[in-house]
């Protein structure tokens, strides 16, 4: 990968785990009827589509079929740096070619 698309990603991540929904309530006067309790909404685990090709490097040719365990990680720089996320997932493939999805949960 790119150094700047990892950086987007990474970047991209950071920011969507970060969001935070912050709900106010006001208090209602004597003479008012008293606030009724409001359900927070859930809050959506971003998600990024990741697709990749798989080859025996020393025939060129796509790895078997089959499922794999794979760890997928982000990190701060190209080299030396510090993983930002990391994900350990069996993935099947099917003529060398695999896609899953990449889930960020902060919590």
């Amino acid at each position: 990968m790119h150094t700047s698309f990892v950086k987007t990603i990474a970047a991209t991540i950071a920011a969507l785990g970060m969001i935070v929904f912050v709900i106010t309530s006001v208090r209602a006067s004597p003479e008012q009827n008293p606030p009724t309790a409001v359900a927070a909404a859930p809050i959506a685990v971003p998600v990024i589509n990741y697709q990749g090709r798989l080859i025996d490097p020393t025939t060129n040719a796509p790895i078997s079929n089959g499922s794999y365990a794979m760890v997928f990680a982000l990190y701060t720089t190209e080299t030396s740096g510090t993983a930002v996320w990391t994900e350990r997932k069996d993935v099947n493939v099917g003529n060398g070619l695999f896609s899953t999805l990449w889930r960020y949960d902060a919590a």
